[in-house]
């Protein structure tokens, strides 16, 4: 195998890992004087900072996706990391949104089957009052003769 076989397998079991959150085998693979040079503002450069972007990443966006084309396209400049993040970060704000969505529709759902009308009782007075915890409430009540 010759060496920019060596070098291409090498980052390519490096990004795998950074996909898969596996610190362990990327802790392996980073140089001892390793430095992050695609920081954000805020961020470290050295290993461990590398590692904990690694776990933010993972965290923010599920569907997360680098592939070895996309970082020999890459720059060392914040935009072009970004640039190479857009198209996942979009994807998320749109399964979000799908989510929101059917959240709305599942709260009308729950809303149009609570009682509309409390039964009236002599001596007694009764109030209902309806309060999910979350977007969507799991119990429901109603009145029975």
């Amino acid at each position: 195998m010759s060496a920019e076989e060596e070098n291409k397998a090498l980052a390519r079991c490096f990004l795998e890992a950074q996909a898969k959150g596996d610190l362990e085998t990327l802790d392996e693979l980073m140089a001892p004087d390793f430095v992050d040079r695609s920081v954000l503002p805020g961020q470290g450069s050295g290993r461990e900072d590398y590692k904990q972007s690694v776990v933010e990443m993972l965290a923010a966006f599920t569907n997360t996706s680098l592939t070895i084309e996309s970082q020999i396209a890459e720059e060392w400049s914040e935009s072009d990391f970004l640039s190479v993040l857009e198209p996942a970060f979009e994807q998320e704000m749109r399964m979000r949104e799908h989510r929101e969505q059917e959240l709305r529709i599942a709260r009308l759902i729950q809303q149009t089957l609570l009682p509309k009308t409390l039964p009236q009782l002599p001596s007694y007075d009764v109030a209902a009052y309806y309060q999910p915890a979350r977007e969507v409430g799991g119990d429901f009540y109603d009145f029975m003769e």
